[in-house]
């Protein structure tokens, strides 16, 4: 915070009583004056042609939002970290405008991956679809991105603009497994209405049996039982069978799908 205050940018420092990632974020939107929101987190990187590479292709044409490809920087909490250069997003090979809500979310059920960092998104469009929700504790981002574009048009650029920086650390947010996959199908249930469709069940089901899993392998942890009252129902009868006997023995679902 010293380091941004003493840089002599042009900008504000909000702070907020105890809110999580969503409410703060939620905070500095309701604060921006501008057409357009653009999101950094502290420890991603943007890179320096990211946001002239945004304005570029949405002044193209009326699209709500951008998003574009990223690098992954993975750190081990002992070293620096490396980037890795990730797959790009399979149909797009170009900076291209006028993508469809359904061409996102087939695309998100493949990769499970949103980084908020690359978006940037109208900020009217943002409002108007209730923006983060603050109940979302993890992968409020992608379920956001959801409601923001349902009906609407986006752009993405193929060329990476920022590196997202990955810890391989159990104890960070990204290594919690069960929390993410318990709120990815949480994020998903509340979005099933706008998505209709087999991709959409499917999805459903792949995300209830990876919620199941991991909430046997956690062995008992607080929050559990919410984790199957969500997934139960969209199980079938093998995995409920597998899943209800690694209550009592975790080790039977450690490989299991």
């Amino acid at each position: 915070i010293q380091q941004i205050e003493k840089s002599g940018m042009d900008l504000r420092l909000l702070r907020t009583a105890r809110l999580n990632a969503a409410g703060a974020r939620n905070v500095g939107v309701k604060e921006a004056k501008s057409e357009w929101l653009a999101f950094l987190d502290a420890d991603d990187i943007w890179y320096p042609h990211h946001l002239e590479c945004a304005v570029a292709l949405l002044r193209q044409g009326d699209d709500i939002a951008y998003l574009c490809h990223n690098d992954q920087l993975r750190c081990d909490v002992n070293k620096e970290g490396e980037f890795v250069a990730r797959n790009t997003f399979p149909p797009v090979d170009k900076p291209t405008t006028g993508l469809s809500d359904e061409l996102f979310f087939s695309w998100w059920a493949r990769r499970a991956w949103f980084c908020t960092c690359s978006l940037v998104v109208r900020r009217e469009a943002f409002l108007a679809a209730g923006g983060f929700d603050p109940t979302q504790i993890r992968r409020h981002d992608f379920e956001m991105f959801l409601r923001v574009i349902h009906g609407k048009t986006w752009a993405y650029n193929p060329t990476a603009g920022m590196a997202y920086r990955f810890l391989i650390n159990r104890d960070c947010v990204s290594g919690n497994i069960e929390e993410t996959c318990y709120y990815t199908l949480r994020g998903l249930f509340k979005n099933r209405g706008l998505y209709e469709g087999d991709t959409m069940r499917r999805t459903i089901r792949q995300w209830a049996a990876k919620t199941a899993k991991y909430a046997v392998l956690s062995e008992g942890k607080t929050g559990n039982h919410r984790a199957w009252e969500l997934c139960w129902p969209h199980l079938g009868p093998l995995q409920r069978c597998v899943y209800g006997l690694g209550q009592r023995s975790p080790g039977l679902v450690d490989g299991a799908k």
